[in-house]
């Protein structure tokens, strides 16, 4: 299925150059702080000044800050509350087309059949071309059985435009595949439900206001329809969609077998369908005219423990006629987005080991583009080991035994990068990075340390779980590749 993509072995240049070091200001005597913990070092010395780091001689600041406050922090934080496990929000730093937020590391695409100027279908999205823009900020709440019982993702800055190519995105997709009618808003950075207006409030429907046709769940609009069904129970025509799934993973059960817990949502969108209230031109009676009239999203998520890896995919309707005034009708058309993210309860950077090694074993997914773009791209997974010399703060990566979902033939995939951590004593401490460049391809390949640092097991003492993300890009052709791995401590 991928005899194209034959890099084996690809061996990447070990990163020589020097990631960021501690920042901090004058003083602190304590380290970074763990996660969702405010800093409580003091200093002995004269000077004034905080250090996000925690670090310095000097004077008498307080070592870190609350992370609330310090959107800087390497370390995980959730609005949510402690029963989450998220992103971050913040995007700190981009190495090699690898995004890095507060506590994960993200790699994103977009349909190639969008780039073509023809627009020779408005409904089919095909291909895939790597996007170099744009943040999925995911939240997975877990219950006493450590499974996914929620989920938020919070997709931005992705090139999505309702209306002319004028610059203008559209507004902030907050998505929780909740399977009850309303409106989801942000309220100090969490995502709450509010009631739908009614169709007749004109101020709200007024054809001019974006963010009131964003993130509206109009089905179902009868309260007795139970939309939370099972997979294999068809939707019913008026749900967006069946709720969030979720089932155990191998590894709890077998510690040779890496296989983690997973959970699934999908829906079926109406965002930016101006059909909604009664001061639409050409009014659907009750609303938009069915589920999904604009689109779909959905999310796969991967977890262990502590790390996570959830590759999403929203596909919207742009330059739709209603906001497009002045556009032609055969503008519009489709586009999709899609990505891969490794998120989670971060290791504290102060507790990551400066010597010995451990191993890793676990599993690669991801996304294949071939055939010049004109093809669905192609659900991939395989068997992840990764080794790390924590003296040297480095790492290699392999990716063997790779398999399309469409198939079961293995194919000739073996990607071996060699990826380089932050400075050991620095915030940057539980992040690794490292560039791809071969004859056919590049890319880059980014990962954080998950967990505490645990000795048992038959590797030395590290962090108990890494996980990380990659993209590549043909160097002749639009052959792409965005994946991610996560694995456990062996």
């Amino acid at each position: 299925m991928f005899r194209d993509l034959n890099i084996k072995p690809l061996v990447a240049a070990m990163i020589a150059a020097s990631l960021l070091s501690a920042c901090g200001g004058g003083g602190g005597g304590g380290d970074n702080p763990p996660a969702q913990q405010p800093g409580t070092g003091t200093g002995t010395g004269t000077g004034t000044g905080t250090g996000n780091d925690g670090g310095g001689t000097g004077g008498g600041g307080t070592g870190g800050q609350d992370p609330v406050v310090d959107a800087q922090r390497t370390t995980m934080y959730c609005f949510e509350g402690t029963g989450y496990q998220c992103t971050g929000e913040t995007v700190l730093r981009t190495d090699h087309g690898v995004v890095m937020t507060n506590s994960g590391v993200q790699v994103a695409a977009r349909s190639t059949s969008d780039l073509n100027a023809a627009n020779p279908s408005a409904t089919a999205v095909t291909g895939m071309d790597l996007l170099d823009t744009g943040k999925a900020d995911i939240r997975v709440g877990k219950g006493s059985d450590r499974l996914a019982n929620a989920v938020t993702m919070l997709l931005s800055d992705l090139g999505i435009r309702w209306g002319a190519d004028d610059g203008v995105q559209r507004p902030l997709i907050v998505e929780t595949f909740a399977t009850t009618s309303g409106r989801y808003e942000l309220t100090n950075n969490v995502a709450r439900r509010v009631a739908l207006p009614l169709g007749s409030d004109r101020q709200f429907y007024d054809l001019v206001t974006q963010a009131n046709y964003a993130n509206n769940v109009y089905y179902p609009k009868n309260a007795t329809t139970n939309c939370t069904v099972s997979a294999e129970t068809p939707l019913p025509a008026d749900c967006e969609t069946r709720g969030l799934f979720k089932a155990r993973g191998a590894w709890r059960d077998d510690a040779a077998d890496a296989r983690p817990d997973t959970f699934s949502a999908m829906r079926l969108h109406n965002d930016g369908d101006v059909h909604a209230g009664e001061n639409a031109p050409d009014p659907t009676p009750n609303g938009v005219p069915f589920p999904g009239s604009k689109g779909y999203r959905s999310i796969d998520g991967r977890s262990y423990d502590y790390a996570n890896l959830s590759s999403w995919v929203s596909q919207d309707t742009v330059k739709m006629v209603e906001w497009n005034p002045g556009g032609r009708g055969e503008d519009e058309h489709n586009t999709q987005r899609r990505g891969v993210v490794a998120f989670g309860d971060v290791t504290d950077p102060a507790a990551v080991p400066t010597v010995g090694t451990a191993t890793y074993t676990g599993r690669l997914y991801g996304y294949y583009g071939s055939n010049g773009g004109t093809t669905e791209p192609q659900g991939i997974e395989g068997r992840a080991t990764i080794t790390v010399d924590f003296a040297t703060g480095s790492a290699t990566v392999n990716f063997l035994g790779v398999v399309s979902y469409a198939g079961n033939d293995e194919t000739a995939l073996e990607i071996s990068p060699a990826v380089s951590g932050g400075t050991a004593g620095t915030k940057f401490a539980n992040y690794l990075t490292g560039r791809i460049d071969t004859a056919s391809f590049n890319g880059g390949i980014s990962a954080r340390y998950f967990g505490p640092v645990v000795s048992t097991g038959a590797s030395g003492a590290g962090p108990a779980e890494i996980a990380g993300t990659l993209r590549l890009a043909a160097k002749s052709g639009n052959n792409t590749f965005i994946g991610g791995f996560i694995a456990r401590k062996d």
